[in-house]
């Protein structure tokens, strides 16, 4: 009885197989790389805003204290500071309820709010602008209410009752606020100067 004897693999093979190994180890390291370039972590301080195709029909998907893999080519990304921003404000000629007129300085302290509705608006309204530029929305949008707040309290209210004043400012001004993506968290009188 004669043996078929087995034939040697020839040395093509061996190269062929080398290179197959090697095209294998290149594509995972290229996938590797490409989800650890892609993965955006977001620290505590900010907020990531992912946008492009992002799904369901929204404009853009807010991350707070997390992380996503952002899809190349079809999404991109930005964060939003959730960094204090002080506006002082000088309301000139105020009418107080006890029929004083004067000046009042105030700062106050706005930031973006992280709420998720609140959150979405910010990264709809905000994303792209300085701290100067939201220092100058949010400005433009409590001038108004401050006056009608102020107006509606005592000279010495506004001299002893700080809790009062920043609770009245705070729902005068709350849902223009949240409206662009900003919360008040803090509102204090500086100066005042009136006819007394």
């Amino acid at each position: 009885m004669i043996l078929a004897q087995e034939a040697a693999p020839s040395p093509n093979a061996f190269v062929f197989m080398g290179a197959a190994v090697l095209v294998c180890i290149f594509m995972m390291f290229s996938y590797t790389m490409l989800v650890a370039k892609n993965y955006k972590r977001c620290p505590s301080n900010r907020v990531l805003v992912i946008y492009g195709r992002t799904g369901e029909n929204r404009a853009a998907r807010v991350i707070h204290g997390g992380a996503s893999f952002v899809v190349p080519l079809l999404q991109d990304y930005a964060y939003l500071s959730l960094d204090l921003i002080s506006v002082e404000l000088l309301t000139k000629g105020v009418r107080l309820s006890d029929d004083f007129e004067g000046d009042v300085t105030t700062t106050v302290t706005v930031t973006i709010g992280t709420e998720p509705k609140v959150l979405e608006n910010a990264a709809t309204r905000m994303l792209g602008l300085t701290p100067a530029e939201i220092q100058v929305r949010a400005e433009q949008m409590i001038a108004g209410p401050l006056r009608q707040v102020l107006g509606g309290l005592t000279e010495s209210q506004l001299r002893s009752d700080y809790d009062s004043f920043q609770e009245q400012l705070t729902q005068a001004v709350e849902r223009q606020l949240n409206e662009v993506g900003l919360i008040l968290a803090s509102a204090n009188i500086n100066d005042i100067t009136t006819s007394s």
